[in-house]
């Protein structure tokens, strides 16, 4: 029974005192905010995908997308963002059921906001926001309607993330005004809600601890021998 303690006690030591990660991975998906007949506000193309109907343009990010977020340089100038994965067009929206492949490289981070416009739908600037000035990359669609170019974000905005940057409620998100030179509209809108993913060596030293824990519970409804 020491024996176990003392696993659950150094367990519990290691995650205390975990180095900080190395990266920092979102789950990505839409923000809850629906559009025309039920669009989810994920990805927004504008007029340039599509039939020419409000549904068309709107696309729901899908499982699988991530944010990740390469902060593990000494120098923060150094940090870069990528967002990868797809979106599609709500059920019905498009006779084609397109699909965007999201493949998106941001930097020039920025901690303090300063200079940068901010987009606020969702509720106020907080302190703990952090921004990415610039990027680049590509977003491709099925259906024949090719592959965009991003290599601009809308004036003095940026990528913006924290509590209600989404730009469309109050929970813990993204969003980005972006652009391309082939585009024909002024710009794309990025609306996204972020789910922290834990490190993998997170998860198995609590894993280890919450076992002890329930086992040591266990041992304590055993009669003894």
């Amino acid at each position: 029974m020491k024996s176990l303690r003392k696993s659950l006690a150094g367990a519990l030591f290691l995650l205390a005192v975990a180095p900080v990660q190395a990266i920092t991975i979102y789950n990505v998906s839409s923000t809850d905010k629906i559009n025309c007949a039920g669009a989810k506000h994920g990805l927004w193309t504008a007029t340039d995908i599509g039939t020419p109907t409000c549904n068309s343009n709107y696309f729901d990010i899908q499982s699988g997308t991530t944010l990740t977020i390469f902060d593990d340089d000494a120098d923060s100038s150094n940090w870069y963002a990528k967002l990868s994965g797809s979106a599609k067009n709500p059920t019905g929206a498009n006779p084609l059921g397109i699909t965007a492949t999201i493949d998106l490289t941001f930097t020039g981070f920025s901690s303090t906001g300063a200079g940068i416009a901010k987009k606020t739908a969702g509720g106020p600037v907080l302190p703990s926001w952090i921004y990415f000035t610039d990027i680049s990359g590509s977003i491709s669609f099925d259906g024949g309607f090719g592959s965009y170019v991003i290599d601009d974000i809308k004036n003095n905005y940026a990528l913006q993330i924290g509590q209600g940057a989404n730009d469309k409620t109050g929970v813990f998100g993204a969003s980005a005004w972006i652009q391309g030179p082939t585009m024909t509209s002024d710009h794309w809108d990025l609306n996204l809600d972020l789910t922290l993913v834990p490190e993998p060596h997170t998860v198995a030293l609590l894993g280890l601890a919450l076992f002890g824990v329930a086992f040591a519970q266990r041992r304590k409804l055993l009669p003894e021998d």
